[in-house]
């Protein structure tokens, strides 16, 4: 009598053979597509399978990143991108175009920008270049909310991108430059670019520096509600200066530079401020250098209930390539000490009812901060609470703090970073 089992090569054929024809009839799993070539020429292996996952995604939802840094983008990939661009639903491109003819990127604005793009959320774009070679997504993108912008000229995000942003809420924009009285053509093509956003709610600025220019029309932006400055000691006169916005509430200030001479703040700004309804201030990247503008940083932002300040090895000052980064000396007491004397220079935050500090570069020691919080209630500060990694307090000092101020786990308050969306 024969054998009736099936040889086992053959069932595992037949299972290989059903669980692929599963999987190409099932489009949700192609995607998620990452394209990454450092090599040149482009490995045809991995041209192929971008392309052969974007068929075998049929019209589902796609997240697709591409970086081709050392080569133009292979031109079948173009096409591809421009045959399925109406279903991206992210999309991230790093292109430098200093390498590149420019024939490529001219193919992605004549074909692919230029189709529809009903499902596109989220754009990303990294790629210095001096001019668009047309308009970008000419024909809308509108339920496109977030989009990060590196290495493009004001002028030209205004000329060729606005129109398709109409409906983005959150923005970064980085690698540009506003440093003197000579910018100010670039200027005034920031200002439109800004204001050309009316939805806007969420900003990240990331710029090489941003000097303040008078006699210059503000920038006015009604609906921010955050707004997060990379290279702060650079930018912080500037935003001051320029900025308007009667609905911030959150203001974020990173990379605060250790060989930065004098002040910081212009005391001329100081007048008034341009941010009635800002609530939350977060200092990060050489805490130690911001604390010393307490005083104007009080009198700029008066009604700031919440200070978080991001300490410790994660937020060093910046060196700019200048010998290694100094070791952060700031700590929960100096953070005190430099509100305190705010309030003895005639600068109390009066509202201020929190304070968060995100790392503890020493024990702590309970009976004097529970002086300093003493002293900062007695110079017109009603400071509630304190929020600090509990778990790296004692039970002790935790006891004896919580007798006089309400103590929680550090939580730094600050909404999700445009980097961290993609």
């Amino acid at each position: 009598m024969a054998n009736p089992e099936v040889p086992f090569g053959k069932l595992v054929s037949h299972v290989s053979h059903r669980w692929r024809s599963i999987a190409l009839a099932t489009p949700n799993l192609w995607t998620r597509i990452r394209y990454k070539e450092l090599l040149y020429p482009a490995k045809t292996s991995t041209v192929e399978m971008v392309t052969t996952y974007l068929s075998r995604s049929q019209s589902a939802p796609l997240d697709i990143y591409v970086e081709a840094r050392n080569m133009p983008l292979p031109s079948v990939m173009n096409q591809s991108i421009s045959n399925h661009i109406g279903h991206f639903r992210r999309l991230e491109l790093r292109i430098p175009y200093a390498v590149d003819d420019g024939k490529n990127l001219r193919q992605l604005f004549e074909t692919a920008f230029q189709q529809a793009v009903p499902l596109l959320r989220s754009f990303r774009w990294v790629c210095v270049i001096s001019q668009f070679p047309g308009p970008m997504f000419s024909c809308g993108a509108p339920n496109l909310t977030i989009v990060d912008l590196f290495g493009i000229p004001f002028d030209c995000i205004r000329d060729s991108c606005l129109p398709a942003f109409t409906s983005v809420t959150h923005l970064r924009l980085a690698g540009s430059e506003l440093f003197n009285q000579h910018t100010i053509v670039d200027y005034r093509a920031f200002r439109e670019v800004l204001m050309g956003f009316p939805a806007l709610v969420h900003l990240e600025l990331a710029l090489f520096a941003m000097a303040p220019l008078e006699q210059i029309s503000h920038i006015v932006l009604p609906t921010l509600q955050f707004l997060h400055v990379v290279g702060s000691s650079w930018s912080l006169n500037g935003i001051i200066t320029n900025f308007r916005s009667v609905s911030l509430t959150s203001l974020s200030m990173s990379g605060w530079d250790y060989d930065f001479e004098g002040a910081i703040l212009d005391p001329s700004n100081l007048v008034l401020s341009p941010f009635p309804s800002l609530r939350h201030l977060i200092l990060q990247h050489g805490v130690s250098y911001a604390i010393r503008e307490f005083t104007s940083l009080a009198k700029t932002f008066p009604n700031i209930d919440r200070l978080t300040c991001g300490v410790g090895p994660d937020h060093l000052a910046p060196t700019r390539g200048y010998g290694p980064t100094p070791e952060p000396q700031e700590d929960v007491e100096d953070i005190f000490n430099a509100l305190i004397k705010a309030a003895d220079d005639g600068a109390p935050w009066s509202a201020l009812n929190t304070i968060a500090v995100s790392a503890l570069s020493k024990p702590v020691n309970a009976s004097v901060l529970c002086a300093l919080v003493r002293r900062l209630r007695n110079a017109r500060c009603p400071l509630r609470t304190l929020l600090i990694p509990t778990a790296s307090v004692s039970r002790e000092d935790m006891a004896e703090l919580r007798k006089v101020i309400d103590v929680e786990d550090f939580q730094d308050g600050l909404p999700m970073l445009i980097k961290d969306m993609f």
